[in-house]
């Protein structure tokens, strides 16, 4: 699944025609490389994709998750984020800033999967057992659980808690599109347990953030997830 920190430049003012133009309805997809090492295979990268629905009303930004999608070029092991994982993504709402050359900056802010960052002190802990990690998909299983289908072992499950913070930072390109890069101040998880227990491993990994990047189109009022 799923940091270089960055400043964000300062935007030009919002200009109330601008932000009209931008009211409606998007499909927000986000693309995240993460370079890991893994045991056996070595230096790799990683990529999750992630579909979400947002609406934009008076310069807020609603979003709803609708699909997470990981890839690896380790073809011989596929990666699952089951539905119920992401019926519990909470939704976000969040101020943007379009400037008048058209710079359009969004930060997501802070997202904690499986852990109260209140109990942890903001990290994601590294056990089933701390205080701070709670059954997040309701499957009886700490933390949130994630799929692995490899050959050699069939289906096995993985234990995780995960922080993420990231940031857009893009140009309307068009009154229907708005394309960028993406500034992730943090991609922290930990495997806190799995079945077999060989999975729950912790790779070296670092987001690469020249790769990674986001799309928004308009679509009709009407879309919803069941429709991407």
């Amino acid at each position: 699944m799923l940091a270089l920190l960055l400043s964000l430049p300062a935007a030009a003012t919002t200009t109330a025609a601008t932000q009209s133009d931008l009211s409606g309805r998007w499909v927000l997809e986000l693309s995240v490389v993460i370079s890991a090492k893994i045991p056996v295979f070595g230096q790799t990268e990683l990529v999750t994709k992630t579909t979400m629905l947002a609406n934009i009303s008076d310069g807020i930004q609603h979003h709803t998750t609708c699909t997470v999608n990981p890839t690896s070029p380790l073809r011989m092991v596929v990666t699952t984020v089951p539905d119920s994982f992401i019926r519990h993504i909470k939704d976000k709402s969040y101020p943007i800033t379009v400037g008048a050359d058209g710079s359009y900056r969004a930060d997501f802010g802070p997202q904690y999967i499986a852990y109260d960052p209140t109990i942890s002190g903001g990290d994601p802990p590294a056990e089933p057992d701390h205080p701070a990690v709670f059954d997040w998909d309701d499957d009886g299983n700490p933390g949130a659980t994630i799929l692995l289908d490899a050959p050699l072992f069939g289906r096995s499950e993985v234990y995780i808690t995960q922080l993420a913070h990231t940031r857009l930072i893009g140009q309307v390109t068009s009154p229907d599109t708005i394309t960028g890069g993406l500034n992730i101040v943090s991609m922290r998880q930990r495997s806190i347990g799995a079945k077999p227990a060989m999975f729950a491993s912790n790779p070296e990994a670092t987001p690469v953030e020249e790769k990674s990047g986001f799309v928004m189109r308009r679509v009709p009022a009407e879309t919803t997830c069941a429709d991407l």
